[in-house]
């Protein structure tokens, strides 16, 4: 019997969560708007901002995008907490997470996208971080 071909992901979740890191974050996330798109994905961006006191929404609101960003406040402290309010949130197949210090490669995205599609046996993966 053969096997079906799925059809590739559509739709794709970024996930960053931050508290009180605006400069950072900011850095963050104009490079996550460089990144190459699989054009036949759609793809959301979601800041939990865990509790700041700084000015991470304004910072937020501010930044130019390809992609939606969706800024989410959540008052009960914890990056676990953060990253589990992303998820809830988030609309995505593949979900993306990473952190608002880290600046991500041109290809970031890309090759997370075609290598979900290829191992779609996969519950999870991750890589190098450098």
């Amino acid at each position: 019997m053969r096997s079906q071909m799925k059809s590739p992901i559509s739709r794709v979740t970024i996930i960053v969560c931050s508290c009180n890191r605006e400069r950072l974050l900011a850095e963050t996330i104009n490079s996550i708007t460089g990144l190459r798109k699989p054009r036949q994905a759609h793809i959301e961006v979601i800041v939990v901002d865990n509790a700041s006191t700084d000015n991470t929404p304004l910072i937020i609101n501010n930044l130019a995008s390809p992609f939606p960003i969706q800024y989410v406040r959540e008052e009960r402290l914890g990056h676990s907490i953060a990253l589990n309010r992303g998820v809830r949130e988030s609309k995505g197949e593949l979900l993306l997470f990473t952190d608002d210090d880290a600046l991500v490669d041109v290809d970031w995205l890309f090759e997370y996208w075609r290598y979900a599609n290829a191992h779609r046996e996969a519950g999870y993966f991750f890589s190098k971080i450098i």
